[in-house]
């Protein structure tokens, strides 16, 4: 047993096999299905695995894998009648399948009835916190319902994964809609493994319309409620290289089939019809979705990275007060005693469920080898993020999320932020233009790629790339373009692209007046697509002096007031056909996002979308990474936990309190981020990079230039190289 190991079982509780003598789970209500052949195309026999869901993994070989004291605690409740159709051995047999798979799609959420979504299933969050943690990209699906109740449950087991991962809305049409939408998100994000979670499968039985009948343990048919999530699993089961699992308590679950599977309640048959490559049988489904997590983060020697049984149980609670309920008792209250059982998931005390997942994670100690893949930690790009205040930091922070979340991008952002001259829409033109090209110099001599975060800086594309080149080594304005991601152009592609007849683009004054957006969108739609502009000029002071985080009542007041403005005019353009999404264009205006939301649906507009540029901005810019990466030497550098920010501010320190508290990691548990901000008198000729090298570089202060530092095992190691001289008249300050 490795360190990481010892130290998880002693965490979270040393247990021998589970011993449930006295378990009030015998208290609860059998619930049945039935069985039924699959309707569906399967991939070739020798790739599909047998009703008890062993069979040998394609990335190991050999024979089925065994896990038998994690079964027993999967098993260990069969009041429903689990013990007629379980599948034993799944737990280590689908750890083993998810080796070396980069991107995982994650399938879950089920109604019981109308406005029912239940918490079983929602244990997907701790799996998918698991795959992240092993270095797996994630992708949630889900459907309307139960998006609400999966990101509940998300933001208690990592606020950082539920603000930026990916979390996919499916609600088309049951039948030929669902196969066409299923098999456009799969070739479009392009996941190498399926597992669905206690997801409403199919059953054999065939409606009028030719759709097929979900059945609820009461018999029960939940189709008019429930996605067609299932149909990414069978048409996932037809591509080749892609593995799939299910996970399921009672067999009308997506990817759970076999004989065995029970009747429903009233007498109906329930048993889902979509195979899987491997299912997996628990008692209840989120047990199963934990076990498989623990047993990848073991084989990854990272078991003691796996949520808490205390995180867990805040996350159901999370999940009942965002509308889900037990799927049992159809209690909404934590733990609140209904007949003989308890709202929790599946009729138990939510305690009782944190007990097995203690017991759990001996389980997996004994039964699942520790350490057996070795992942090599990604070498991270340096992007330097261009703005000109705060704003560049709330970009780089969402950013950053983005990259990581999305695209499974490594990355250090460096915010290099004109203070001295904010904000930049005070200014004629022709000032902007030289900041904005200066910046740009000074940003590219730190960093493989520059990214405008400012709207208004942005403007200046391309003019500002034609700035006298005043800074050492600067290679001038065929350079700056080829390694400059223009946030404008960027937006302009994909608002052309979304289909919207009148998007209306929440900007500063200046951006408005710019009319580059207009132009821009025009031209990469054909003329097709004709945006609205309407400028918010107090949102980023606002954001900027904290307001919206302030608990003072006239602080409060004054966002709301200027929020209820902005979105009335939205509602007159909305009355008259010409709004049909709302993008924030503005680096600072995401913060504002729940006031924005929460004022659209007081209007009468909650179906109205909130887009944040960023997130497909982010997109953009991975697209640029992967153009350029072959240049670029990163086989020295790691990540880290340092921050540097480099600014034209005179108050170093009150950046610096900004960066802490703008770019921080959310979750409690995190580690405190140490922020180094550089000070310079100017951009473009006052830089001095020995100053920039010894911070970026702190294990060898005496290299003169950033690209000499290749060889060196440093957080940014490996930049191009781009110059080795400096100006001594560069007021040298550091905080």
């Amino acid at each position: 047993m490795g360190p990481n190991v010892a130290a998880a079982v002693s965490k979270f509780e040393k247990a021998n096999a589970p011993n449930l003598a006295g378990d009030p789970r015998a208290a609860v209500p059998q619930r049945s299905r039935a069985a039924g052949r699959p309707e569906v195309p399967e991939k070739p026999a020798a790739l599909r695995v047998s009703a008890g869901g062993s069979r040998a993994p394609r990335s190991t070989g050999a024979l089925s894998l065994k896990s038998p004291n994690v079964d027993a605690l999967l098993h260990s409740f069969v009041g429903r009648g689990i013990d007629k159709f379980k599948a034993e051995g799944a737990t280590a047999t689908i750890a083993a399948e998810l080796d070396h798979k980069k991107h995982v799609m994650l399938l879950t959420g089920f109604s019981v009835a109308p406005q029912m979504p239940e918490t079983d299933g929602m244990a997907t969050a701790v799996l998918g916190k698991a795959l992240d943690e092993a270095g797996k990209l994630v992708t949630f699906v889900t459907d309307k319902n139960n998006r609400p109740i999966l990101l509940a449950a998300m933001q208690e087991i990592d606020a950082e994964m539920a603000s930026y991962t990916q979390v996919v809305e499916f609600d088309p049409a049951h039948g030929a809609e669902a196969e066409v939408e299923a098999n456009q998100l799969l070739n479009e994000l392009k996941p190498d493994a399926v597992i669905a979670v206690e997801l409403p499968g199919r059953s054999k039985d065939v409606k009028a319309d030719g759709t097929h009948v979900y059945r609820n343990m009461r018999g029960l048919d939940i189709s008019p409620f429930n996605g067609p999530v299932d149909q990414v699993l069978v048409e996932a089961n037809k591509r080749q290289g892609v593995f799939t699992a299910g996970v399921g308590d009672g067999g009308n679950e997506a990817g759970v089939t076999g004989k065995g599977i029970p009747q429903a309640l009233d007498g109906s048959n329930m048993a889902n019809t979509v195979k899987s490559d491997v299912m997996l049988t628990a008692w209840n489904s989120n047990l199963g979705a934990a076990a498989i997590g623990a047993a990848v983060l073991q084989r990854h020697g990272k078991l003691d990275k796996m949520p808490t049984p205390d995180s867990y149980v805040r996350a159901m609670g999370a999940t009942m007060k965002a509308g889900a309920v037990d799927g049992v008792t159809r209690g909404r209250i934590p733990n609140e005693k209904i007949g003989e059982n308890n709202s929790g998931v599946d009729g138990f005390h939510l305690e009782t469920h944190a007990g097995d997942l203690r017991k759990l994670m001996a389980a997996i100690a004994r039964d699942v080898p520790a350490g057996v893949v070795h992942v090599e930690k990604g070498n991270p790009f340096v992007i330097s993020v261009t703005d000109s205040s705060d704003g560049g930091m709330i970009g780089a922070k969402n950013l950053a999320g983005f990259l990581r979340y999305r695209y499974n991008v490594p990355a250090v952002l460096v915010p290099v932020l004109d203070h001295a001259n904010a904000p930049y829409g005070d200014h004629t033109r022709a000032n902007l233009v030289v900041y904005s090209g200066r910046m740009q110099q000074t940003a590219l001599l730190i960093a493989d790629l520059v990214v405008t975060m400012c709207n208004t800086q942005a403007t200046t594309l391309p003019e500002s790339l034609h700035i006298p080149p005043n800074a050492p080594g600067d290679a001038g304005a065929a350079h700056r373009e080829q390694y400059i991601v223009d946030l404008v152009d960027a937006t302009a592609r994909t608002v052309a692209k979304s289909g919207d007849k009148h998007p209306v683009l929440l900007c500063t004054q200046f951006t408005k007046d710019s009319g580059a957006y207009p132009k821009k969108i025009s031209e990469y739609s054909g003329g097709k697509v004709e945006p609205g502009l309407m400028a918010c000029p107090e949102w980023a002071p606002l954001v900027n002096g904290g307001l919206h985080e302030s608990e003072k009542p006239e602080d409060k007041a004054y966002v709301e007031k200027s929020v209820r403005n902005i979105v009335g005019e939205l509602k007159k353009m909305r009355d008259i056909g010409e709004l049909t999404s709302v993008w924030l264009c503005c680096t600072h205006y995401p913060k504002l996002t729940p006031h924005i939301k929460k004022e659209l649906k007081a209007q009468g507009m909650g179906d109205v979308q909130v887009l944040d540029q960023i997130e497909s901005y982010a997109k953009a810019v991975k697209e640029k990474l992967d153009e350029i990466d072959a240049e670029i030497d990163r086989t020295k550098r790691t990540v880290t936990n340092d921050q540097i920010v480099v600014t034209t501010a005179t108050d170093l320190n009150k950046v610096k309190v900004a960066a802490e508290g703008i770019l921080r990691n959310r979750n409690p548990d995190a580690e405190k981020l140490n922020v180094n901000v550089l000070g310079l008198k100017s951009f473009g000729a006052d830089i001095n990079v020995s100053l920039l090298t010894s911070i970026l570089f702190p294990q060898d202060e005496g290299a003169a230039g950033v690209g000499s530092r290749a060889e060196d095992n440093a957080p940014m190691a490996g930049i191009r190289p781009q110059t080795t001289a400096s100006s001594p008249e560069t007021a040298q300050r550091l905080q």
